[in-house]
């Protein structure tokens, strides 16, 4: 269930399909443009009004919006991303905290990283804390659960290890070049990256920092480290 105009407008207009019902109320429909109104009521699933205090049990927010939407869960073939001759992927190792990883999907999409592969102790990415942090942007980046980093090495690509902990780690302004399909691990702030991630890696990186600041929070490295590779040529 998404939930929120921004989310719901925009999967309207990037994936109407994936749209199943809407829920909506008064309040939604007189405080938007006639536009959004338009976009909202005409769209492909089937729709429904009703007053806001039969919508506010359906919320899960304290002030909501008055939209809502049951939506159908994307799907991704692994294959097909994993055979593009140019690749940049993140790989998200036990990433617990709903909204940085909302913010990594949204960075992600924005930067056009192609893919997100998540291990089995991350959580939910439908989460609604997730779903919300990621701005509607959750259908733009194929996602994959339950990722072994093994099958990612195996088909080919080259494992870099966000790890600001290592004194072998290199300067994420050192690297000017990547591998044609490269993986950014990336770990949770509390466990940071296993054992076996990092020995699957062939370089160590961090972000450089100011003396005496330790470490940022994983999405704000995420999107710092994901902006500077996604510009840079394939090393050769």
């Amino acid at each position: 269930m998404l939930e929120g105009a921004k989310p719901i407008l925009e999967l309207l207009r990037s994936a109407p399909d994936q749209v199943v019902e809407v829920v909506v109320t008064s309040n939604f429909l007189d405080r938007h443009t006639s536009s959004e109104r338009k976009q909202v009521l005409e769209a492909s699933g089937r729709v429904y009004s009703c007053p806001m205090e039969r919508f506010s049990p359906l919320s899960d927010v304290d002030s909501s919006q008055g939209i809502l939407a049951l939506v159908r869960r994307p799907t991704w073939d692994q294959q097909t991303i994993l055979a593009r001759p140019r690749l940049l992927g993140v790989y998200g190792d036990r990433l617990q905290d709903p909204t940085n990883l909302g913010s990594i999907i949204r960075t992600a999409a924005a930067l056009d990283i192609g893919g997100l592969w998540l291990t089995a102790h991350s959580v939910d990415v439908f989460n609604p804390k997730v779903v919300r942090a990621t701005a509607g942007t959750l259908f733009r980046l194929p996602i994959f659960l339950h990722a072994e980093l093994q099958d990612l090495v195996q088909a080919g690509c080259t494992v870099l290890a966000a790890d600001s902990a290592h004194r072998d780690s290199i300067s994420l302004r050192s690297i000017h070049s990547l591998p044609a399909r490269t993986i950014v691990a990336l770990g949770s702030e509390g466990q940071g990256l296993s054992p076996a991630t990092l020995q699957a890696a062939r370089t160590r990186l961090t972000v450089p920092l100011r003396k005496g600041v330790e470490s940022l929070n994983v999405a704000a490295a995420a999107a710092m480290i994901l902006y500077h590779l996604s510009g840079l040529p394939s090393s050769r």
